[in-house]
């Protein structure tokens, strides 16, 4: 403010013109491409962008999911409320809770965010994806999976692998781990 009234008083014409010497070219970090890469491939399959709080709950990132924690858990000194007492490790508990809360809007509703979680402490990048639509499960999910996949340029063979009836939010015989070579993608399947 000062210096804005300075000029004022000056009177901006006065000031006269002067460029910069020095010329930088903005480089986009390699993790905003990629970013960026999974958007749009997502996005291109008629997802829709979406960024919910860091902030979270046991409840609902373990017990309601049926998921371990990853390592140690981030909790809040002092929690404002119950709801928010820990950083997220997932994402799709937070997606999950989002089309939970619109059910009174006509389907089909398909949502993505691709952002950070916490686990031991420290910050990750994770992407995850939901939809509720009438007349797709299974199928559908292992789609985007593979559609996703291809999109960001996944040359080698990618398999699929069945989980345990217990191990996560799945419809028992409804999900799937997903490697490509030793390295594991990511879990999907149907809720």
């Amino acid at each position: 403010d000062l210096v804005e009234e300075i000029a004022t008083g000056i009177g901006y014409e006065s000031l006269g013109e002067s460029f910069s010497s020095l010329a930088l070219e903005g480089v986009p970090l390699p993790r905003a491409t990629l970013i960026r890469r999974i958007n749009e491939s997502l996005s291109a399959q008629g997802i829709q962008q979406v960024q919910s709080l860091t902030l979270s709950n046991d409840e609902i990132q373990f017990k309601k999911m049926r998921w371990k924690s990853e390592g140690e858990v981030t909790r809040i000194a002092n929690p404002i409320t119950i709801e928010h007492t820990i950083l997220r490790q997932n994402i799709l508990p937070s997606l999950l809770e989002l089309l939970a809360a619109n059910r009174h809007h006509e389907l089909p509703q398909r949502v993505q965010e691709c952002g950070e979680v916490v686990r031991d402490h420290k910050n990750a990048w994770r992407v995850s994806w939901a939809c509720a639509e009438t007349n797709a499960g299974f199928t559908a999910a292992k789609g985007i999976a593979q559609a996703l996949t291809r999109d960001l340029g996944a040359r080698e063979d990618i398999t699929f692998y069945p989980l345990d009836d217990h191990d996560g939010p799945w419809i028992p015989g409804r999900g799937a781990r997903m490697l490509i070579g030793d390295i594991e993608l990511g879990t999907f399947g149907e809720v």
